[in-house]
């Protein structure tokens, strides 16, 4: 079933984080925010501070539920709406989210490959209505306070590592044990650009943050409650 230990097992960046600057600061781009200069745990606890003060973020990477691999692209807003993409054994989830429900719309093969036959007739072409809390890896992947948890909070006291960017982006990293890299941006907003935790195959990269994301839910005559197809609020 399409669970979570974190937000994925293993999530890989795929997209330039040049994205993640927010806005130029004169001819040359963002200005240096000096943080570098500053303690390790004064830029996580800024960081922290931050993000969760943003309106909107950009996930993009892939990773691994306990059945098998999945990628994702996601944008997801502060008020918990969130739109984009999941592929889950090759086949392209379209997913939605409001407040407290995830919508997903899958081809009728993927459908038959998850319930029964009489449950995928059942959904057809519609969307399908999950309460969001019942599926712990769609919930992570689609609301903006998780993947701020999941990813920022690590416990441990931070400490500098090195290097000073990230796929060409100017950043600091900051390592948390055992092996929890956190990846802040040094030009513009103390925001953070990748998260890597090498033992779980973790990686993600975050940016977009504060752009506006419009997020349009199906319509209510296309959709199909969980609860009226037994079992179709699983996926694998």
């Amino acid at each position: 079933m399409l669970t979570v230990r974190r937000v994925a097992g293993s999530m890989l960046a795929v997209f330039a984080l040049s994205a993640c600057s927010a806005g130029p600061s004169g001819p040359s781009g963002p200005s240096d925010s000096g943080i570098t200069t500053k303690a390790p745990g004064d830029i996580l606890t800024q960081v922290r501070a931050n993000s969760t003060g943003q309106t909107s973020v950009h996930i993009r990477g892939k990773g691994s539920c306990p059945s098998g691999p999945f990628q994702v692209d996601m944008k997801l807003r502060s008020d918990d709406q969130a739109t984009g993409v999941v592929v889950v054994n090759q086949e392209e989830l379209r997913v939605t989210a409001d407040k407290g429900n995830v919508y997903v719309l899958a081809t009728p093969s993927f459908w038959a490959s998850e319930v029964s036959a009489a449950q995928a007739a059942k959904i057809g072409t519609h969307w399908v209505k999950i309460p969001r809390e019942s599926n712990p890896c769609l919930s992570a992947l689609t609301k903006f306070s998780n993947v701020l948890a999941n990813y920022l909070n690590y416990p441990g006291d931070p400490k500098k590592g090195s290097g000073n960017a990230v796929f060409g982006v100017p950043a600091v990293m900051l390592m948390l044990p055992p092996d929890v890299a956190i990846w802040v941006q040094t030009h513009g907003p103390v925001l953070p650009v990748r998260v890597d935790e090498p033992t779980s195959q973790t990686a993600i990269s975050l940016g977009e943050w504060g752009t506006p994301v419009t997020v349009t839910l199906p319509d209510q005559t296309d959709t199909v409650n969980a609860s009226v197809v037994a079992g179709a609020t699983a996926v694998k």
